[in-house]
C-alpha cells in the first residue's frame, strides 16, 4: 500500500467523508470540502461548508463525524473537558450537540442535545441514526445512542442548552464501563451477510471490534452487544469496509488516555472463510431473553438454567465522574429451552423490567454440531422498554449436559465475579482466547511484555494481583493489551479473594 498527502493545514480533522466524488472533512472549527482543481492529487481549495459553532482553546472540543443524511451534513460536537474528566463550564454555543448542516445557507440545525464525546455517528437499521458517546458525568456507561429529532440524552453543563429542559430519552444499549467499553468509536452498518442491520465498532482505548444488534419495542430501538473480533494492533477509531469485504481500521495514537498503547495507523481486517460459532443476537421477550447463535448447538447442550450466569442491574446518570450499577442482582435463569433447530436459546427469567441492563455469560466448552467452539461468551443487553410477546418454555429431554466446569467451586462469592469478568477471555482448557488461558497458571513461569521488552516472570499470588490493579503492566507474549483495570469494577477489598480463586481454578481443573 502507498501513502501520499492529499490536504495540508487541517486543524484538528477528526472525520472524512467521500459522497459522490466530493471529499469532505470535519475539523474542529469548521466543516471543509477538500478540492483537487488540477487533478494532480493534491486537494489546493478548502471550502468551508459551516463555522458557526462555538469554539474555544479547550483540547476536547473535537468535531465528530460527517455523515450525510437526508440532504444534510450531519457534524457531533464535544463538550469542553477538565483534567481528571469532568466537564468544564462556560460551555460555547450548541457544544455536545448533533447537529445538521445546509450546505446553501452555510448554517445548522440542532437534531439533538446532551451529548459529551460523540465519537461516532452512522446510520443503524432502517436509516436510523446512531451516535456512539462515551462515559463521564451524567453518562455513567458508554451508551449507543438512538437519535430522535429533538432528544435531549441526559448531560448537562452551563450555561444550560434549550433541551435540557426536555425529558431525556434512554440510550438503545449502555457498554458498561471497564467491562465491555471505556470510549467507543465510529458504528460501521452491517449490509448483507449473517448481522445484517447489526453496527460493529471500534474502542479508542481496547484493541478490538464489538457488534451490536438491535429490536424495535414500543415504537423506538434497543438492544445489546458481543465481542466481534480481537488482536488490532491499538485502540480502533474509525473503521471503513472496502468493496470487496475488508475491514480498514484507522488506529488512534494521540496522548492521553488514547495513546496508552502508543500506536496509531492503518489496519486491514480479512475475514476468512471458516465459519466461526457465536452469538448472533439476543431478542428480549416479556420472560426472559432469546439467544441466537450462528450454528446449531450440538445435541443436548444449551438446556442446563445452571449454565447460564450474569446479573441485572440499572445506570443513574448524575454529576459525578462516570458511574457504579444500581441495584445490581444475580442472574437466576428458571429454565432454558432450546429450539428445535438448537440455533436458539430461550432464558426464562423473572426480573425482566424496563431500563435495567442484563450481562450473561455463556460456558466454556459450549460447541455448535459442526464441532466448533463459541468464540466469545458474554453477552449485554438493555432493556428500555417491556417486549409483550412471551417466551416458549419447552420440557427438557432426558439427557442435559451441562457446561458448568467440574471442580469449579460454584458455591465461592468470587465465582460470579470470574463467570461475569474473566471466563469470556480466559478459558480453563489451555484454548487461547482474547486473553491467555488459566491453565497452568499456578506456580508456573510466563514470557510476557514489560515496557517494551521481554520478561519472564513467576505468575504467583503477586503476579495475579498486579494483572487485576495493573492489566497493562505485564503483557503475556503473543496477546493484546485489551483487558481492562478490575479493581474498580470489583472494589479494592475483593482484589486478593479473585486473585487467590483465580489460581485455585487451575489446581481445581488440573485432572
Amino acid at each position: 500500500m502507498e501513502v501520499s498527502v492529499f490536504a495540508e493545514g487541517l486543524h484538528g480533522p477528526l472525520g472524512l467523508l467521500v459522497h459522490e466524488g466530493r471529499v469532505l472533512v470535519a475539523e474542529k472549527h469548521q466543516l471543509t470540502e477538500l478540492i483537487d482543481e488540477d487533478g494532480d492529487g493534491r486537494a489546493e481549495t478548502h471550502r468551508n461548508l459551516c463555522s458557526n459553532w462555538g469554539v474555544g482553546m479547550n483540547f476536547h472540543q473535537f468535531t465528530f463525524g460527517p455523515l450525510y443524511d437526508d440532504g444534510k451534513f450531519l457534524v457531533a460536537l464535544s463538550v469542553n473537558v477538565l483534567a481528571g474528566g469532568a466537564t468544564g463550564s462556560d460551555i460555547e454555543k450548541d457544544r455536545g450537540c448533533l447537529i445538521a448542516i445546509d450546505e446553501e445557507s452555510h448554517d445548522y440545525e440542532v437534531i439533538a442535545a446532551g451529548l459529551r464525546t460523540p465519537n461516532g455517528i452512522g446510520h443503524g437499521p432502517g436509516g436510523s441514526l446512531l451516535v456512539m458517546d462515551n462515559q463521564g458525568d451524567y453518562k455513567p456507561a458508554n451508551p449507543i445512542l438512538w437519535i430522535k429529532k429533538g432528544g435531549f440524552y441526559h448531560h448537562l453543563y452551563e450555561p444550560r442548552h434549550p433541551f435540557s429542559e426536555r425529558e431525556p430519552t434512554w440510550p438503545a444499549v449502555w457498554l458498561p464501563q471497564g467491562v465491555f467499553g471505556n470510549s467507543i468509536s465510529e458504528p460501521l452498518l452491517v449490509k448483507d451477510g449473517p448481522f445484517k442491520d447489526q453496527i460493529i465498532f471500534g474502542d479508542v482505548y481496547y484493541g478490538g471490534l464489538k457488534r451490536a444488534f438491535f429490536e424495535e419495542i414500543g415504537g423506538r430501538l434497543q438492544g445489546g452487544a458481543v465481542r466481534y473480533t480481537g488482536g488490532i494492533r491499538g485502540g480502533s477509531n474509525r473503521i471503513r469496509q472496502a468493496p470487496n469485504g475488508d475491514l480498514f481500521i484507522g488506529v488512534v495514537g494521540s496522548g492521553g488516555n488514547w495513546g496508552r498503547y502508543a500506536k496509531d495507523g492503518l489496519q486491514r481486517l480479512r475475514p476468512v472463510e471458516n465459519e466461526t460459532f457465536e452469538i448472533l443476537k439476543a431478542e428480549l421477550k416479556s420472560n426472559g431473553i432469546v439467544i441466537h447463535f450462528t450454528e446449531p448447538l450440538r445435541e443436548g447442550l444449551g438446556w442446563s438454567p445452571g449454565d447460564y450466569l450474569g446479573q441485572s442491574y440499572w445506570f443513574k446518570p448524575t454529576s459525578q465522574y462516570g458511574g457504579s450499577p444500581q441495584d445490581a442482582k444475580p442472574l437466576v435463569p428458571l429454565s432454558a429451552s432450546v429450539s428445535s433447530d438448537r440455533r436458539s436459546v430461550f432464558l426464562e427469567l423473572n426480573d425482566i423490567a424496563p431500563l435495567r441492563h442484563y450481562e450473561i455469560s455463556l460456558p466454556q466448552g459450549f460447541v455448535s454440531e459442526l464441532g466448533h467452539e463459541l468464540w466469545a461468551g458474554d453477552l449485554h443487553y438493555t432493556v428500555v422498554n417491556p417486549a409483550s410477546e412471551k417466551g416458549e418454555v419447552l420440557p427438557a429431554p432426558d439427557e442435559v449436559e451441562s457446561m458448568r466446569t467440574p471442580g469449579l467451586q460454584a458455591s465461592h462469592p468470587m465465582h460470579t465475579v470470574y463467570q461475569s469478568l474473566c471466563m469470556g477471555c480466559h478459558s480453563l482448557d489451555g484454548t487461547s482466547v482474547a486473553g491467555p488461558s488459566f491453565k497452568g497458571l499456578a506456580s508456573r513461569k510466563r514470557v510476557v511484555m514489560r515496557d517494551g521488552k521481554e520478561v519472564e516472570v513467576e505468575t504467583d499470588l503477586d503476579y495475579v494481583l498486579r494483572s487485576i490493579r495493573e492489566p497493562q503492566a505485564d503483557i503475556v507474549k503473543g496477546f493484546m493489551p485489551t483487558m481492562p483495570e478490575l479493581a474498580p469494577v470489583i472494589g479494592e477489598e475483593k482484589v486478593e479473594e479473585l486473585a487467590r480463586y483465580i489460581l485455585g481454578l487451575d489446581t481445581q481443573t488440573a485432572h
